[in-house]
């Protein structure tokens, strides 16, 4: 039985293939150069599954900056130099400004409220608005106080446990973007939100990724049934569709009970409704935008912001004179008698300037991430970067982080090496975290300065 669906769908599968070139437009144009494919099914094996960006720059030194790629008739660019990038991403972007369709993600899993994978239309143009009036940096500083005070339950989490840092830094994340969407406040790192999330994006970080699942080059494939061989994807779906719609909508929910309790903190939903509540009409669609606007705020923000946390930790055990650098920026500022604050943020631009250089020594999304012209600024990226840079400048205030040292006195250098993946995080690492005064007098100070 196995083996008949197996030939079967495999037959479907030519079949779909034959036709798709068969149907293809004429060209006038020569295509970019790229890695030779097989008949009907092209580049099908040149996929690279795994650290696909090492693949793609070896391409780069045999084919250009510009690499062409055909999958069962679904045609691919790869871009490979900033100089290509600009040009066709942007200066020819009214060309280019549109979503791939994503069938796994979207169709089967129940990713397609998330705007990031929307086609380029006025309903998507609504979700870009609503996020962008929100999180542009003129609001952002009614965020201050919030941030601040996730910051010092970061720090107060690193005295008690620094070698939970990862766990702590995931949870600093998550408590300010949950903040920043919903008013909520994170209880614990065992939270229910944070676990809601983790549970909805794991899956989907592994599935959007080039050539991962075959129902991406034959979309009639989601129509068979989730038991036969060869379904597993279907079953995966099936068991993510639930969760991804949990995470937009159960927070959401609960912030609408809220107002109407007369309870709900200031968020970006909250904010939000009570426009919506004072033009006077129900606006379904609005809502809706609402609703993914912030389920998105998650999603795009806490784990990128983990990812460039964690690097940046790894740099600074790697690298202790950068370090030495920023501390002493961090020490003119606050004179070594409080924590920074975001006044602080003009007068320590080589923080800013080692943010930068950890994106690009590792970018949170590597080469080889599928990128959409047009719309690829983030519209969260204020609030990310505010989170980070306010993490960063009190950490150095009152921590050294060094290469962590074994009761025998060896010392444990920190590899280099990161997951592959959507969103790339450090491999596990040990570091040291070394108090560079009496750690919990000046956490104190600030949390009663902050109240």
């Amino acid at each position: 039985m196995a083996t008949y669906l197996t030939a079967f769908y495999c037959t479907l599968s030519a079949l779909a293939a034959w036709s798709l070139l068969r149907l293809r437009r004429k060209r006038f144009l020569p295509l970019p150069s790229g890695p030779p494919g097989l008949p009907l099914i092209g580049n099908v094996y040149d996929i690279p599954h795994d650290y696909a960006w090492h693949t793609y720059a070896e391409w780069a030194e045999k084919y250009g900056d510009i690499i062409y790629l055909n999958v069962i008739g679904n045609e691919t660019i790869l871009l490979n130099s900033a100089k290509a990038a600009i040009e066709i991403l942007d200066k020819r972007s009214s060309n280019y400004s549109d979503r791939p369709r994503m069938v796994m993600a979207d169709e089967l899993m129940g990713w397609e409220w998330d705007f990031a994978h929307m086609p380029y239309s006025d309903f998507w143009r609504r979700h870009r608005r609503a996020f962008h009036q929100f999180f542009q940096p003129r609001n952002l500083a009614s965020l201050y106080p919030v941030q601040m005070q996730t910051t010092l339950t970061l720090l107060e989490q690193l005295s008690k446990t620094p070698d939970q840092f990862v766990d702590h830094i995931r949870q600093y994340v998550g408590s300010a973007v949950l903040r920043a969407a919903y008013g909520y406040t994170v209880k614990s790192e065992n939270d229910f939100y944070i676990g809601l999330a983790r549970e909805a994006v794991q899956p989907l970080l592994l599935v959007v990724h080039a050539g991962a699942y075959l129902v991406e080059f034959l979309p009639f494939l989601k129509y068979i049934p989730a038991w036969p061989p060869g379904a597993g994807f279907k079953r995966m779906a099936e068991d993510s569709v639930k969760s991804s719609h949990s995470l937009r909508d159960i927070p959401f929910n609960n912030v609408k009970q809220e107002i109407a309790n007369g309870t709900a903190e200031s968020s970006f939903v909250s904010s939000n409704l009570e426009k919506l509540k004072n033009r006077g009409a129900l606006d379904v669609t609005e809502e809706e935008v609402i609703k993914n606007c912030a389920g998105l705020v998650y999603l795009a923000g806490s784990d990128t912001t983990a990812s460039l946390l964690l690097t940046w930790m790894l740099a600074m055990a790697r690298y202790p004179e950068v370090q030495a650098h920023a501390q002493s920026e961090v020490d003119a500022v606050t004179r070594g008698l409080r924590l920074p604050d975001f006044d602080d943020r003009n007068s320590t631009p080589y923080i800013d300037a080692m943010i930068t250089e950890t994106m690009r020594w590792h970018p949170v999304t590597p080469m080889g991430a599928t990128v959409t012209a047009n719309t690829c600024i983030c519209p969260g990226r204020y609030l990310a970067s505010n989170s980070a840079w306010i993490a960063i400048a009190s950490i150095l205030s009152l921590y050294t982080i060094s290469k962590f040292v074994k009761e025998d006195g060896t010392v444990v250098e920190p590899p280099i090496e990161f997951t592959d993946g959507l969103v790339s995080h450090p491999k596990p690492y040990r570091i040291k975290l070394v108090p560079r005064g009496d750690v919990n007098k000046v956490i104190e100070a600030a949390k009663l300065e902050n109240n």
